[in-house]
């Protein structure tokens, strides 16, 4: 529990949260060139819940006689990565060296997800298998491009304190390799409150980047990260009080910088963008791109591997979010679980000419309303 509680200012209290000057820098395309460029040299640690996305593509032409429900004649079936292998996928699909941390089941599960790990040449040596917990595994049935039904398989206790030794002694023992940090939490016990601890303790004294795709509404646990990027509907939870305006979403983002000691709070809004609020207490409003949504799962995933290999890089938030922003417009475009390539992210990047204004960016190739 955080105390004191964040308080909503009352109406008209206070200066009104508002966008950044125009002093932003702009993002041109030698920098986006320089940034993509060097996706290669870039090495992340992903840290998290692995999960196994299953998909079960098909039609429905009839109702089953057992029960009034649809009868699936599935034509395709399909694995992918989801959670933090999902960010894994996202970080390997631009380029970048990537070692996964985290635990699996000794499952077929888990012998699924390793071997698609395998397959984009991942380092798996920190991805402990135990026999106490399953892999988590999320199976879809999909009948002419809608979802009709989702099952789980998982675990939400937390990660044995053996488990929990083996990732961090395998973590600390390579940690100067890495130059950025994603800890991809869902909330299936991966990410212990003493494993979180070390971690941005041992970010914080190496200057490393350590980024947090929060899960819940105890933020606390957190504290000393680089960044969080809760979705909205998160950092409403997390406020513990009502949000009326964007001015009180403003607001709770500057109480969790300094209760938390962040280096920025990033709030990810869907159809709005991402509103990103910096230590000095300026906020910046990044719209999102106008496109058309086929399917939001993972761009959370996205959005976070992106953010961490553009700050890893060396630009400032400013630079980074809009990056991410446009990434994760680009995946929610694409069925499923999906991850963006280097190309799409240059042609996206740089045919939308991304100039900051005291606006955000607005993109000169697309008009200016649209979903994220």
């Amino acid at each position: 529990m955080i105390s004191p509680p964040f308080q909503r200012r009352a109406p008209g209290a206070g200066a009104r949260t508002a966008p950044a000057s125009s002093t932003y820098p702009e993002l041109s395309a030698p920098v986006i060139d320089r940034f993509l460029a060097e996706l290669p040299s870039l090495h992340v640690l992903v840290a998290g819940d692995f999960m196994l996305d299953e998909y079960l593509f098909g039609r429905v032409e009839r109702i089953s006689p057992e029960a009034p429900v649809p009868v699936l004649n599935v034509e395709e079936h399909e694995h992918r990565l989801g959670g933090a292998a999902n960010v894994v996928a996202n970080l390997r699909s631009i380029g970048c060296r990537v070692t996964a941390a985290g635990q699996i089941g000794d499952d077929s599960g888990g012998e699924i997800l390793r071997r698609l790990l395998g397959l984009i040449s991942v380092a798996d040596s920190l991805l402990i298998t135990a026999t106490d917990h399953p892999t988590t595994h999320k199976v879809r049935l999909v009948a002419q491009n809608h979802q009709l039904l989702r099952f789980d398989r998982e675990s939400l206790a937390p990660i044995s304190s053996v488990a929990e030794h083996l990732i961090w002694e395998g973590i600390e023992r390579s940690w100067l390799d890495y130059r950025g940090v994603a800890l991809s939490d869902y909330g299936k016990g991966t990410l212990t409150e003493d494993l979180l601890r070390r971690i941005v303790n041992q970010a914080a004294n190496t200057g490393i980047p350590v980024l947090v795709d929060p899960k819940g509404s105890e933020f606390q646990k957190y504290r000393g990260a680089s960044i969080l990027t809760p979705n909205e509907y998160e950092a409403r939870a997390a406020a513990k009080t009502t949000i009326r305006s964007d001015t009180d979403l403003g607001d709770f983002a500057k109480f969790m910088l300094r209760e938390l000691k962040l280096e920025a709070f990033c709030i990810t809004r869907g159809k709005k963008g991402a509103l990103l609020t910096l230590a000095d207490g300026s906020c910046r409003d990044f719209p999102a791109a106008p496109i058309e949504v086929y399917d939001v799962t993972g761009a959370g995933d996205t959005f976070i591997s992106l953010l961490t290999v553009a700050r890893a890089s060396g630009l400032p938030w400013v630079e980074a979010v809009p990056i991410a922003n446009q990434a994760a417009a680009i995946v929610v475009e694409k069925p499923g679980t999906a991850v963006v390539s280097a190309d799409e992210l240059r042609r996206s990047l740089c045919g939308g000419c991304m100039n900051y204004q005291t606006s955000g960016w607005k993109s000169h190739y697309l008009p200016d309303e649209g979903m994220a």
